[in-house]
C-alpha cells in the first residue's frame, strides 16, 4: 500500500498492457507526468522478458521502485529480470 500512495498512477491511473501471455502479464500506469511499469511472471520458473522501446514509446531507464536498482536499454529492448511469480515496479524516468 506504500507504493499505491507514493505513486498516484498506480490507484488512478490509466492502463496500457504491454504483455499478456501465459507467462507474464504488464502493464504501463499513467497519471500526469508519472509512469510505471507494473510487470509480473506468472510462472515458477526465472525469466527474463524483453520489450522493446518501441512497446512502451520510451527510451529511457526503468527504476525499480523496491530495490532502486534499474533496468537500462539494450539494442532496443529493456531485458527484466523475474524470480518466479515475482512482480516489479518499475518507473520510467523521464
Amino acid at each position: 500500500m506504500t507504493l499505491r500512495a507514493q505513486h498516484p498512477s498506480l490507484a488512478q491511473g490509466t492502463r496500457n498492457n504491454v504483455v499478456a501471455t501465459t507467462s507474464a502479464y504488464a502493464d504501463v500506469k499513467t497519471s500526469g507526468d508519472e509512469s510505471i511499469l507494473y510487470i509480473v511472471n506468472t510462472t515458477a520458473t526465472n525469466q527474463t522478458i524483453a520489450i522493446s522501446e518501441d512497446k512502451l514509446s520510451f527510451s529511457g531507464n526503468l527504476n525499480d521502485l523496491q530495490t532502486n536498482g534499474s533496468v537500462t536499454l539494450a539494442s532496443g529492448f529493456y531485458n527484466i529480470d523475474l524470480a518466479p511469480f515475482q512482480a516489479r515496479f518499475l518507473l520510467l524516468e523521464q
